[in-house]
């Protein structure tokens, strides 16, 4: 039989990954794209954002139930209303199930009843309030006082900066193919160029807050293998490190050529599409060491 343990893994990964793309897909949109071409790359993702708003929406929703369950003596107490009254009125737990909850309905009222601007504004405010909820519970909120704060702070600042990259590169694979173009190519070329200077920041962002995150954790870098978090840690580590490498090589060698070569334009999709699924496999490695227990190196 699966375990709560286990669907908690596979609801946190649905639960991250899909918020994560609302928030960096939105914001992208909304403040680094011209308008005519932001209606219509909004419009061209409109079944990943119906789908990820319907992810965050079920995720929330079954969050409680296995929590209960993890908390409780397995499946039987995922339905017990004492347990889950219990979890809901006493721990920091149900609090952040309440948070989660109250912002994935915003997020699908959002989806149902704005439309234009106003929609893709609020699904970014909304799923940076989701994101920041996440340091409620879990190694972001391991310690108290000032040191709390800064750590949940800056937890938050990490995965704000990781969406910001991980969410537009659906958005910039579309819009590289507007490249050739001549009603957009104007308005793509920008709406390239100020995703790469954004990227910049964000990544340095990302570096830097990881970094400090890990510190505050496990008071140094994992390098001790033997230990299954510090393991997943350091296999995150590198596969962030491979996207970088990527970023970079697609920024400054291949983009330049893309005016004048289909062999770089298809190289430039080829690049994108392998970051995004190396950013998956990011998302699923927090999923499942977010689980374990960090051992001090």
């Amino acid at each position: 039989m699966i375990t709560p343990d286990t669907v908690f893994v596979v609801i946190r990964f649905a639960f991250d990954l899909a918020v994560l793309f609302l928030w960096g897909s939105a914001a992208y949109l909304r403040f680094l794209v011209q308008s005519d071409l932001r209606a219509q790359i909004w419009s061209r993702i409109r079944w990943a954002r119906i789908a990820s708003v319907f992810a965050v929406l079920v995720a929330a929703i079954l969050t409680l139930p296995v929590r209960s369950a993890m908390l409780g003596n397995g499946w039987q107490d995922a339905i017990d209303p004492q347990t889950i009254m219990d979890i809901v009125a006493a721990t920091s737990i149900g609090s952040a199930w309440l948070y989660q909850l109250v912002g994935a309905v915003a997020l699908f009222a959002c989806s149902v009843f704005a439309t234009g601007n106003a929609a893709i504004f609020v699904t970014a405010l909304v799923s940076a309030f989701l994101i920041a909820g996440l340091t409620m519970i879990g190694h972001a909120a391991m310690n108290s006082g000032w040191i709390g704060t800064f750590q949940q702070v800056n937890d938050t600042t990490h995965m704000l900066a990781a969406g910001a990259w991980l969410g537009s590169l659906l958005p910039v694979a579309i819009i590289l193919g507007l490249m050739r173009k001549p009603p957009l190519v104007d308005h793509a070329r920008r709406a390239l160029m100020r995703f790469s200077n954004a990227g910049h920041i964000a990544v340095i962002v990302v570096v830097l807050s990881g970094a400090v995150n890990t510190i505050l954790i496990l008071g140094g870098f994992p390098l001790d293998w033997s230990q299954p978090y510090q393991l997943l840690l350091a296999a995150k580590i590198m596969l962030v490190g491979l996207m970088i490498v990527i970023a970079i090589v697609n920024r400054y060698y291949i983009v330049p050529r893309i005016t004048s070569s289909r062999s770089a334009e298809s190289a430039v999709k080829v690049a994108t599409v392998t970051e995004f699924g190396l950013a998956i496999t990011v998302v699923a490695l927090v999923a499942c060491f977010g689980m374990l227990e960090p051992t001090a190196a």
